[in-house]
């Protein structure tokens, strides 16, 4: 997933360039939630007028996440970046890479998630739950991401991945009827589903559905 469209959750990575592994990382992950991702320094063409296409990134971004240590706080670029997104009312989501680092000036006046867990993985994984939370709490977010997990139940490819996105779709609610016709045609369609444990009495409780039969 790529594309910079309003199809997925935008979101800008703003970070210093000796953390380009971490951000690197962050980006990949955010594509299993369905949001798209943007790091500078990978996803700019050499050919392409950087300021420019970064301008246009903080224009049309739905969330900015800085990832925070001694050198962001210092950096003018990802500060004006953090003022970007809060002057056009962007939600702003920072992370601290390590114990000592902490937001500051206006990015300190926005929401750090807690780093919980012993090693990067692992916090990196509660990174992404803490940040799935939050954008469930936005109706339009909420959508988008919804629609996502809908989808990836269809393309599930085993038992333990079906589990994994029914895991996911309990985060939700106000199922409308077009997502229970997409769960019951999946349903029908992917064995990986319909062959699963558990996986109808799941669905059926999460959207409220009775009968899997398609007419």
């Amino acid at each position: 997933m790529s594309d910079w469209t309003d199809k997925h959750v935008r979101v800008f990575i703003s970070h210093h360039s000796s953390q380009k592994s971490s951000a690197s990382l962050l980006k990949s992950a955010l594509e299993t939630i369905g949001c798209t991702g943007f790091v500078a320094h990978e996803d700019i063409e050499p050919t392409h007028a950087w300021v420019t296409v970064i301008q246009d990134r903080l224009n049309s971004m739905d969330v900015l996440v800085g990832l925070v240590d001694e050198k962001f706080n210092s950096s003018a670029w990802c500060l004006q970046e953090v003022g970007w997104a809060l002057g056009r009312q962007i939600p702003v989501y920072c992370i601290a890479l390590h114990d000592h680092a902490s937001s500051t000036g206006f990015a300190g006046q926005t929401q750090d998630f807690k780093r919980v867990g012993k090693t990067s993985d692992e916090r990196l994984a509660n990174f992404i739950d803490q940040l799935t939370h939050k954008l469930i709490s936005d109706p339009h977010h909420n959508q988008i991401l919804r629609k996502f997990f809908i989808n990836e139940l269809l393309l599930s490819y085993s038992f333990e991945r079906t589990n994994t996105v029914i895991s996911k779709l309990r985060l939700f609610s106000d199922y409308d009827d077009e997502d229970r016709a997409s769960v019951i045609s999946t349903y029908n369609a992917n064995h990986q589903v319909r062959h699963c444990h558990y996986a109808q009495s799941k669905l059926a409780d999460i959207l409220s559905i009775s009968n899997f039969k398609q007419t």
